[in-house]
């Protein structure tokens, strides 16, 4: 319950923070730049918007992830507010916990918005259904992504968490890539490499459904349980993890 208060709290305080909106200008500005290029080619028009829209949401909603998720916390002990919150009877734990859930509401009101904005340009042309299961993929990369920026911060400092959380994200986009060199390569190394990549980074691809084709055809369906499984096991994991080093963490 106390939780959630630190949520609605850090909630409020996103809303007036202009990267915040920044993010969401940049979200609009990719629905635009995809009418231009759409209005190129009258037979992909819809294609076009679809992925340079979806592309303008996941953009927004990573960079809430790793700006807002990297120096939240960071930010607090700086300023010592957080020792003001945590002289009450309140763990450390609770604090976590409300501190990602307050971002982690923003990400979802953002990403809800932005995708009903998207599928109105698009004239509603897609199945309902298959839409939304892709805007979901995209709303549990993000979460997974903000659970690892609450970590990496705990371990480093918030800029080089920032980048370190977007360069993970990168690399659980990769990893097909990657696996597809090391079949090339045939190099022990890189079999290793991957092996241990593919256990130790979270497998961002599988939740990339913005294909047009996927959307048309109803072809995410099939993987939404397993990956869901997965995604939210990683969060979980993430935020236990991180919400533990804080517990030791010096704040003085």
């Amino acid at each position: 319950m106390k939780s959630l208060v630190i949520a609605k709290t850090t909630f409020r305080e996103l809303l007036r923070e202009k990267i915040f909106h920044i993010f969401i200008i940049i979200a609009f500005l990719f629905f635009g730049l995809s009418f231009l290029l759409g209005s190129l080619s009258f037979d992909e028009q819809k294609r076009i918007l679809l992925h340079l829209g979806f592309a303008g949401i996941n953009l927004a909603l990573v960079g809430i992830s790793c700006g807002l998720g990297s120096f939240s916390i960071s930010r607090e002990i700086e300023r010592q507010t957080c020792l003001l919150i945590l002289a009450r009877p309140l763990s450390r734990t609770t604090f976590y916990l409300g501190k990602w859930l307050g971002i982690w509401g923003a990400q979802i009101l953002v990403g809800l918005g932005l995708g009903a904005c998207l599928y109105a340009f698009l004239g509603f042309a897609f199945p309902f259904f298959s839409y939304a299961q892709a805007l979901f993929g995209v709303l549990l990369e993000t979460s997974i992504l903000l659970a690892l920026a609450f970590f990496m911060v705990q371990v480093v400092r918030p800029a080089v968490a920032l980048f370190s959380s977007f360069g993970i994200y990168l690399m659980g986009q990769w990893l097909p890539e990657l696996q597809y060199f090391t079949q090339k390569s045939e190099s022990s190394f890189m079999t290793g490499l991957n092996q241990l990549l593919n256990f130790i980074v979270p497998h961002f691809y599988r939740m990339n459904w913005r294909s047009a084709y996927l959307i048309e055809n109803n072809l995410i369906g099939d993987q939404l349980i397993l990956v869901t499984t997965h995604g939210l096991a990683w969060t979980l994991i993430l935020l236990v993890g991180g919400a533990s080093l804080f517990k030791r963490r010096d704040l003085v």
